[in-house]
């Protein structure tokens, strides 16, 4: 092999790499977007419950939060979101999960798992055993 053939052979390899780099960080944001624009999603759900909960002193009806939820921008990011609101009683702790949804994007970087919104209105994210442990425990109570 020349040296012309091993310049070109080089640039060839350097251009298909940086390629590969690139089609697989696309793939890579793409999920990362999508966790964010379901986390704040979860955070405005959270707060328009909040104002509810404050305003009438419970929290709202599933009828209420699928209506909001669909005028509220990344909810579609949210997947298969499921509210908890009939299962909240007077006594069920500040830290109760009132609504989650399961993240699972094909990413190398961001882990499956799920964002939950608790009573108190703050938004968590808990890694995939954590949130399956934690979601069990509740659905046994129900």
């Amino acid at each position: 092999m020349n040296r012309k053939q091993k310049n070109l052979t080089i640039r060839f390899c350097v251009v298909v790499s940086v390629t590969l780099v690139a089609v697989v960080a696309m793939f890579d944001i793409r999920a990362w977007v999508n966790y964010s624009e379901a986390q704040k999603a979860m955070e405005q759900l959270g707060k328009v419950i909040t104002e509810y909960r404050q305003k009438h002193n419970c929290v709202p009806p599933e009828s209420y939060v699928s209506n909001i939820r669909d005028r509220i921008e990344g909810t579609v990011r949210l997947g298969n979101f499921n509210y908890q609101g009939q299962w909240i009683s007077f006594d069920s702790s500040e830290d109760e999960i009132l609504a989650y949804t399961r993240i699972d994007y094909p990413s190398l970087f961001v882990d499956k798992g799920f964002i939950i919104l608790q009573l108190n209105g703050q938004v968590k994210w808990l890694d995939l055993k954590k949130g399956q442990e934690k979601i069990s425990r509740l659905k046994s109570h129900l």
